[in-house]
This record gives C-alpha cells, structure tokens and sequence, in this order.
C-alpha cells in the first residue's frame, strides 16, 4: 500500500514566478479570493496537504521521517509547516491562525492596502505578509523572494506600489526589520524620500533602548515598532498594543503571548518556546524580556541580554557595541552581578587592545589584566532586605507577626503615592537607598499631608513640638546626585556598616581631576554620551582573554562568573 506524505513541499528559487505560485497555493490553503489576479500562476495540488515551502538550494527538510511514514501524526489543524529559526525544529499553523491574524493586523493598521514583501517567503514573517494581501484581495509588491530585500529593492519596490496605488488609492504597508531600517538609513536621502509614501511602515526588532528609535524620525521616516515571535505567527504586536485576539503578559520580566496567534505546535526535535498552562488559557513563554507601561508592552531585548539594575532594564548588547568602538578595546562582554544596592551591577569585562598604554590602568581603580585559570571565590550569595530596618528607617512602628512583610517594591510605591500627593520626594532616590524619609507611609496613606511647599509636618512619639522635614526636588534623573541627596536627608540615621555591603571597600571616590584618558572613565562617558548614564558600567574587569565555550562562541555565564571573583575580590574598579 502506497503511504502518502502529509506535506507538500513546495521548493522556491530566487524568482518572482515561484513567489507567485506559493501566493496562489496559500490562498488555497487558506482559503482566500481565486481572483487575486489573473496574471499569476496557480498552483494546483495533487493531493490535500500540509504547505511546506523551502529554499530549493537548501534541499528539502530532513528529521521528519516518522511523519512521513504516518507514524508520527501531523496535527489535524495544521496547513503550514516552516522551519523554525534555530535548533531544527519545525513550527505547524492552522487555517484559522493565519487567517485570523492576517486579518487582525489589517484592522491594526487601517483600511486595506496594498502590502510590500520584505521578508524571504520561507519564513512566517514573509508568509504573512503574502496572507494579508490575500486577506484583502489586493496583489503584494515583492520586494524579496527567498532572502531579505536590500535596502536599493525595498526602495524600488516603494516605487512601484506608489504608481499602482495612484490608481487604485491603496494606501502602502510595509513590514521591515531592524537590520533593514539600519540599511535604508545608509542609503542617500534622495533616495530614501521614496519611502515617505509608505503610510505605515512597521519595523521588528527594535528594543526599547535602540537608537533607531530616534534615528529614524530624524531622517524622516515614522515608524511603528512590532513585536512577534516565530510561533506567535510573527506580528502580534503593534506600538506596543497586541493586535484582536492577542493577549499579552509580562511575568519576571519575560514576553508572554496567547490567543489566536499561538502555533499548532512543533514536529520533529522540541521547540525553544514553552507551552505553559494558566487556567483554561495556554500562553507561549518567549524567550525576550521586557515589561507593561500601562497596557502597552515595551520590549527591552532578549532575556540572556537584560540586566535590571536600579529598576532600569540594560540591553547588554547595546553597551557592548558602544564600548567595542573605543581603539583601546579589542573585545568586550557586558554581564550583572549580583549587587545588594542596585540589584545588578553593570560590569564590562574587557580584553585590552594589545597596545593599550599601562597609564590607562588607573592604579587607584585596582585594574590589572588577569588571566583566569580557575575558580578561585566562590559565587556571591543573594542579599536579602532587611524588612525590620526598612520600617525603622520610613519611621513605621515595628511590624506584628500577622502583618505581611514589607518589600522594596512596596517602599518605593508609597514614596510614589507620597509624591502624587504633592510631597517633595525623590523615588528614585528612596527605592535606590532604601530609606525614606519619615513621613512618606503616611503621606501615601493619606493620613498626614504635605505643606503648599512639599514638607511634611509630623507631631514627634514624644509629643515634643512639630518637626519639618524637608524632602529633595527632583534631579532629573542623575542617580549619584540622587543617592547624595538622599544621605543628606537621612543625616542621623544610621547607615548598613561597610560589612553589609561586600562592595564597599572597593569603591572608589571619582576625581573630576583625573585624566580623560583612563579607561574606566573612557568608558563610563562614552556609554552615557551615547545611551545614557543609567547604562554606563559601574564596573570593570579586564582580562586578557574573554572566555569561550566550546564552539569559540562567547561564554557569557562564563564572564559573569569571572567577574563575580573579581568584584568580591576587589580586582575590578567600581563606581
């Protein structure tokens, strides 16, 4: 008995006429208009199938032998199957999840129009974006066939959609990435005025701290930042805000994504995305970090490549390729250790150029490069906050057994409860040090308030006479200044001895005399000349080789250990 494959493999070469045959065998598949138009190639299929479109180059995908002699089953649903991105998977889609998100991103984004492909049609990004013009009956313009478009066709590509759309008054949609917009912003910018056309230009890719952010509209282009995943079915994920019938969710800083944009599922070897169960509801949990300001998702970059420090989300990868332009750098690794004040320390563990100069390794900041044979301390355990001295220190009564420990977190909501109510507190200052001054809880429980000039007046336990205290103004962000004017308000009040804080012997005081050629300082006012200072590392390491894993490729658990020894052993400078 002869066993039929579930799939059909549909090989495309670099061409706009297999381009055209897998637009007209998905819109079989998905049930979309015949009548997309009458100048393209049909395709017809021999037998009900899953799609399976890949490079012909490439060969046809391998692993998926148990489900080509049945022994293994396709999920029903599935009409699509691609390969995922990496570890050799591949990822399944229903008729209902393409079609569904298809016409979701349509709604997102207006009324219907006339879409550019940018993305190679063998991944999802590509293939929906051929199901949103089958979606809206209205024929792509291919910009890409089998590899991402250059930045010269997507521009000519623009050109050619402007003169179809003078006809048909479609407005233009265009879905790029992030290394495209990169590419489109090299280009001159007479070239580059073609893409003002575009009535909505999404770009993927962008994280929150990216400077294409600002680039981009300094250029002259308005874009949308997007956000998806591979099994989400790509987009999901406008300005911010999911697309109809997408739900999103932040839980220790990781991306979680459910509703309709969810996969089938994975053949062959497991997927890199989870299947987590909440209730009724299954959510993917991706593997990018990021966080919800109000409804909208902010995307802060891969979860291996953000450290929170001081309530900041840092994208490592940035402050690498900022410090990597310095010539006295040959190669650089941004990793956090764990740091009882800022609950990550930013800390840039540097290999030297070969021929950095010895006056760059400022003595006083204990810079020295080392080589790394074996562990030689042992890993810094967690800090834990000390709830009793928080309360002593905001000037609450000492805390009943009953009563629900206080958090860090609480702290500073209630220094920010104090501020809305008017008083002159600095939050980033009071979550920072963990002190706040007498008077906040009160204020944020709406049992004392402020005076017109921000003080709170509180009636001493002795009942001796009303004591002002004065709270700081707002410092715009400096976070020294912040921890400064922070110390002064707490004045008598005790602060954690040199032995609570494993740092503190090794911090230096910065001089403004010292010399603009250190590195330590090189680095610190590149990194905040170019991002910010809440980016800059408050540590450094150098070392004379970065370490690697097996396959060459940089070891970055590696590097966090390093520099764990080192900062607990006082051999890194520290800010």
């Amino acid at each position: 008995m002869e066993i039929f494959s579930p799939f059909h493999y549909l090989p495309l070469a670099d061409s706009s006429a297999d381009v055209s045959t897998l637009l007209s065998a998905l819109a079989k598949q998905i049930g979309g208009d015949a009548g997309l138009s009458p100048s393209l190639n049909r395709a017809r299929l021999k037998k009900p199938g899953v799609l399976f479109p890949f490079p012909k180059d490439a060969g046809r995908p391998g692993g998926l032998a148990d489900y080509e002699t049945r022994k293994r089953k396709v999920p029903e649903s599935a009409i699509l199957a691609l390969p995922a991105p990496a570890g050799g998977a591949v990822i399944c889609y229903s008729q209902l999840t393409i079609k569904t998100m298809a016409e979701a991103v349509n709604f997102a984004v207006g009324r219907p129009g006339r879409w550019i492909l940018t993305a190679p049609v063998t991944e999802i990004d590509g293939i929906m974006t051929l199901a949103r013009a089958i979606a809206v009956n209205i024929p792509p313009i291919i910009a890409a066939k089998t590899a991402p478009a250059s930045a010269l066709e997507i521009v000519r590509a623009v050109e050619r959609a402007k003169d179809r759309s003078e006809k048909d008054q479609a407005p233009i949609y265009m879905q790029i990435t992030k290394e495209q917009l990169t590419e489109l912003l090299k280009i001159p910018s007479a070239q580059r005025v073609a893409l003002n056309q575009v009535s909505v230009l999404i770009v993927t890719g962008l994280t929150s701290h990216d400077r294409l952010l600002r680039a981009a509209p300094e250029a002259g282009l308005e874009i949308i930042p997007g956000y998806g995943i591979p099994e989400s079915c790509g987009l999901c994920v406008l300005d911010g805000k999911p697309v109809a019938g997408v739900h999103v969710a932040t839980i220790g800083d990781r991306i979680w994504l459910s509703g309709i944009c969810m996969m089938t599922g994975y053949l062959g070897k497991p997927g890199q995305v989870e299947w987590v169960s909440r209730g009724r509801r299954r959510w993917l949990r991706s593997k990018d970090a990021g966080h919800m300001r109000g409804p909208r998702l902010v995307v802060d970059g891969k979860m291996r490549d953000v450290i929170a420090t001081a309530g900041v989300h840092i994208q490592a990868s940035l402050v690498e390729r900022v410090i990597q332009d310095l010539p006295q750098v040959a190669q650089v690794v941004v990793v956090g250790v764990p740091d009882p004040k800022w609950g990550s320390l930013v800390t840039a563990v540097i290999k030297p150029a070969p021929d950095v100069a010895k006056e760059l390794l400022n003595p006083r900041h204990n810079l020295e490069v080392k080589t790394e044979e074996k562990p030689l301390f042992p890993e810094l355990k967690p800090v834990k906050v000390d709830p009793e001295r928080v309360r002593e220190l905001a000037g609450l009564p000492a805390q009943e057994e009953a009563e629900p420990q206080l958090t860090p977190l609480e702290a500073a909501m209630a220094a920010m409860a104090a501020k809305i109510r008017g008083a002159k507190v600095d939050v980033v200052a009071a979550a920072e040090t963990g002190e706040l001054p007498a008077g906040i809880y009160e204020v944020a429980r709406g049992t004392a308030n402020p005076s017109e000039e921000g003080d709170i007046v509180l009636s001493a336990l002795d009942a001796s006479p009303l004591q002002p205290v004065s709270l700081p103004e707002d410092l715009d962000g400096d976070l020294e200044q912040m921890e400064i004017a922070a110390t002064e308000i707490t004045g008598s009040r005790n602060r954690p001895e040199a032995g609570d804080r494993p740092h503190s012997a090794t911090v230096p005081t910065e001089d403004e005399s010292e010399p603009s050629t250190d590195l330590a300082m090189l680095v610190r006012s590149l990194v905040t000349g170019q991002l910010d200072r809440a980016h800059a590392p408050r540590a450094l390491v150098l070392v004379d080789e970065i370490p690697t894993d097996l396959q060459g490729k940089v070891d970055r658990g590696a590097c966090r250990q390093l520099a764990m020894r080192r900062v607990a052993a006082g051999e890194a400078w520290i800010r």
